[in-house]
């Protein structure tokens, strides 16, 4: 927050995405007219995304101070269709924009990131980073990559998902680190990441107006918050006890004519979006059991792309295990992929190879050897911060009733520890977790002692802390 100083009266603004939005009614009718006659202007332009909702927002804060003004209504319905249309012209480029990098047809995909990166939209970040990586003419190195570091990012995206913002964080700093296309998504992540500790202070000042019984001032934030962040945590919570506190609250619409967008969404399988759109209509329609039931099946269809994906790669590893005639390991993983996928023609093939190679002389594998193989892939992706790879890796070692089991249960139990040092260390379900894998690998091995020369002295320690008189 700064102090700006104006003629007659200092007003304290917010920088929200590099927008100053006046957060207070010091200027009177001249000035709600000066606001309303720039977003009209914008409204009316086909203007990108980002600036249709710099125009919301003005609208917005004409609204708090006057709800009944001149055309208010009939302004922001017009604005909030371009908003849509233009993001929804904006997503289709950039996935198409994606798609001709990955396929390196990178005069098609650099004519369509420049588009983007010329406006002011959710995709400007990561467009700007694709035009870098085309510009030093690193497209066809960046266009594979790492389907490890891919599920990684995946995983981020889940803790961000759920607040936990540390770690998410840690994990793309790492991924950025390793430079091309996953550099560019990671990057993205890391500044919706940054916008989201920006929100939260927004909302702990909204909260603290809301204590002081202010509603409207905090209503105000709130309504800014929802139009940067529609998913933010506990939203439509702290909007109810602004209303409690004398906010006005929002126009409540008919479900139904607003969902057509959302429908539209879901039918073209861009469920992300469509989660988006629905979580968002949800707060100017809440209690509506339509736009529930449409947010329970797109959490449906996302669930199963995440299966898709995970299996997916499941079969990558298999294949790269089969080409390094590596048979035993491979019939572990199309096991587990089997459970996953009973029905798969693929995994029925992949299981054909990997007892067809099983079969050949000289080359079975010590079954033994395969499952301490697992451990140790496991243990080299700890330390080289895959910790979803090394998790399912030690879940799996352990279901195979590997001998080291205790040793197993110490790094799962120290991959939940390494999460909950870097969320600050208050999450007591976390170490309620690391308890019981510390527990569990006491129980298989009561003379197990950590490798304290390659692991955290913080990790050792609470693992004797946890594990005191156990």
């Amino acid at each position: 927050m700064k102090e700006w100083a104006f003629p007659r009266k200092a007003c304290r603004l917010s920088v929200m995405a590099g927008i100053l939005l006046p957060a207070c009614p010091a200027y009177g009718q001249t000035d709600l007219r000066s606001q309303f006659n720039l977003a009209k202007i914008t409204c009316t332009q086909q203007a990108d995304s980002g600036s249709l909702t710099e125009a919301l927002n003005r609208l917005a804060q004409i609204e708090a101070q006057n709800a009944n003004y001149p055309e208010l209504a009939a302004l922001k319905d017009s604005c909030t269709a371009a908003l849509k249309s233009q993001r929804g012209q904006e997503d289709l480029t950039f996935e198409e924009a994606k798609s001709a990098f990955n396929h390196r047809a990178f005069d098609e995909a650099k004519e369509k990131f420049q588009w983007l990166a010329s406006r002011k939209t959710v995709h400007t970040t990561e467009a700007n980073g694709y035009l870098l990586l085309i510009s030093k003419g690193t497209g066809s190195e960046a266009a594979g990559a790492n389907p490890e570091d891919y599920a990684n990012l995946q995983k981020a995206k889940e803790y961000f998902k759920t607040s936990n913002l540390g770690m998410a964080e840690s994990i793309c700093k790492v991924l950025v680190g390793k430079g091309g296309a996953i550099a560019v998504e990671a990057q993205a992540l890391l500044d919706q990441i940054e916008a989201r500790r920006s929100n939260q202070q927004e909302a702990v000042r909204a909260l603290q107006l809301i204590g002081r019984r202010q509603g409207q001032q905090a209503m105000s934030i709130l309504r800014e918050i929802q139009q940067r962040d529609p998913n933010y945590p506990g939203l439509n919570s702290l909007i109810g006890q602004a209303e409690q506190a004398g906010g006005t609250p929002a126009p409540t619409q008919p479900p139904g004519q607003n969902l057509e967008d959302g429908r539209k969404l879901f039918e073209q399988r861009r469920y992300g979006e469509a989660l988006t759109f629905f979580q968002s209509a949800q707060f100017s329609n809440r209690g509506s059991s339509e736009i529930q039931d449409w947010i329970q099946k797109v959490e449906e269809k996302l669930e199963e792309q995440r299966k898709q994906a995970q299996l997916d790669r499941l079969v990558e590893d298999i294949k790269a295990l089969l080409r390094r005639n590596e048979f035993g390991r491979a019939k572990i993983l199309v096991d587990r992929a089997q459970k996953l996928a009973p029905d798969d023609e693929r995994i029925q093939k992949l299981l054909e190879q990997a007892l067809a190679g099983l079969r050949q002389p000289g080359t079975a594998e010590d079954p033994a050897a395969v499952r301490e193989a697992l451990l140790e892939d496991a243990i080299r992706d700890f330390y080289a911060g895959r910790f979803s790879h090394a998790d399912q890796l030690l879940q799996q070692y352990i279901g195979e009733s590997g001998k080291h089991a205790a040793l197993a249960y110490f790094y799962l139990g120290a991959i939940v520890c390494t999460d909950y040092f870097l969320t600050g260390e208050k999450d007591q379900q976390k170490q309620a977790h690391a308890r019981e894998f510390f527990s569990k690998g006491r129980q298989a091995d009561a003379q197990f002692t950590p490798p304290r020369d390659w692991i955290s002295p913080k990790i050792v320690e609470m693992y004797q802390r946890l594990t005191a008189g156990s």
